[in-house]
């Protein structure tokens, strides 16, 4: 009795995990999602250079600052890191949108990840980093 419960409990729990993982899929394009991130923010967000600018910002005054960044993978294909400094709770905390969208090996996904610093998101360990929610997939790309 006790083994049918706990396989029940599995069960279930894999359903939810499943169910809230689709739930975060969205239909938007990458573009959309950051529009809507930036509405939803409610605040104007300043542009940086550099990404000392995003960790200055966030480490000290927490302005909302935002900073675009286009690196190429080993294939060559695009990848673009979206870093916005954003205030939560009394802290501060750089949230991160990573599109893969054009790159099979990464997935073809947006991906959205909150990190302390961005020094912290660029570590392999990702050190105080939320663990990343798939926002976007483009259909059919495996």
């Amino acid at each position: 009795m006790k083994k049918t419960a706990l396989l029940a409990v599995v069960v279930i729990g894999v359903l939810a995990l499943l169910a809230l993982t689709s739930r975060s899929l969205r239909d938007d394009t990458p573009e959309q999602i950051l529009l809507a991130f930036r509405a939803d923010a409610g605040v104007t967000f300043g542009e940086c250079a550099n990404e000392d600018c995003i960790d200055d910002a966030a480490l000290g005054a927490c302005t909302p600052m935002h900073f675009k960044t286009t690196f190429h993978t080993i294939e060559g294909t695009p990848v673009i890191n979206d870093y916005f400094v954003v205030g939560s709770a009394g802290e501060c905390e750089v949230v991160v949108f990573a599109d893969y969208t054009k790159d099979p090996w990464g997935g073809c996904r947006v991906y959205r990840q909150v990190c302390p610093t961005v020094r912290s998101y660029k570590r392999d360990t990702r050190d105080g980093c939320t663990h990343p929610v798939i926002l976007f997939a483009v259909p059919g790309c495996d």
